[in-house]
């Protein structure tokens, strides 16, 4: 089956589905291993498929290789997890957040993101604050508006407003902290952004109110409203 797959798209996929998941669940072993020589997409899915409908119970075969080197088997996995859809799915997909692979670090995180639970909020939130790799973290700001603004808008606040901390860090990380605190519509951070504005530059603190004033613009650029554009009307007077 895995050399007919691999010669091309199946003519008869629908037909070996259900040769395949009449195999029962002593299959799911050696379908996984398959999977791993499959080239093509849409083959790789119909495997998929079959092994979502056996391994309802076998959710853990499936979690094991989460941490393998095969990216492209890595989100077969995450496929197939979702598609069975455990009540832990979530906790499951998280300890990909650590793989060595970058790519699939940052495709997980988005998958947890736009979930908007409280659940994946602190998953999220624990990436933002602990997390060694700056792009996870950035990328985990960008996530922060899909959550309600009471669980991320005073997270993001306090993130800026640590100079020790955000002073140390880059310039894409900022600015991904600033396009959620804009996006976010939190009191908080609405306050934050107008409070930015409202900033008198000293001659000790000039350089980094201007800073905090750029990245708040920028922010505003990249989530426009029309809130957003009558502060940066204000300042342009």
């Amino acid at each position: 089956i895995g050399q007919i797959l691999n010669a091309g798209i199946a003519k008869d996929a629908e037909g070996i589905r259900r040769y395949l998941s009449s195999l029962g669940v002593d299959a799911i072993p050696p379908l996984i291993d398959m999977l791993e020589t499959l080239q093509l997409l849409p083959n790789r899915r119909l495997v998929c498929d079959v092994l979502a409908d056996l391994g309802a119970a076998y959710v853990d075969t499936f979690a094991q290789r989460l941490n393998h080197p095969s990216s492209n088997l890595v989100k077969d996995m995450i496929y197939v997890i979702d598609k069975v859809n455990p009540p832990n799915k979530f906790e499951i997909f998280a300890t990909v957040l650590e793989h060595p692979n970058a790519i699939l670090r940052l495709e997980t995180l988005a998958v947890i993101g736009k979930n908007g639970t409280e659940e994946c909020f602190e998953y999220i939130a624990k990436v933002l604050q602990k997390h060694p790799d700056a792009q996870m973290r950035a990328q985990a700001a960008r996530m922060l508006p899909n959550f309600p603004p009471e669980l991320g808008g005073q997270l993001l606040v306090d993130m800026v407003k640590n100079e020790q901390t955000f002073d140390r860090t880059g310039d894409p990380e900022k600015k991904a902290l600033f396009a959620a605190v804009v996006q976010m519509r939190a009191p908080q951070t609405e306050q934050f952004i107008r409070d930015i504005f409202d900033a008198k530059s000293g001659m000790f603190a000039k350089k980094r109110i201007d800073d905090m004033k750029l990245l708040a613009i920028g922010g505003i650029e990249q989530a426009p409203s029309i809130q957003g554009l009558q502060l940066l009307a204000q300042v342009a007077q």
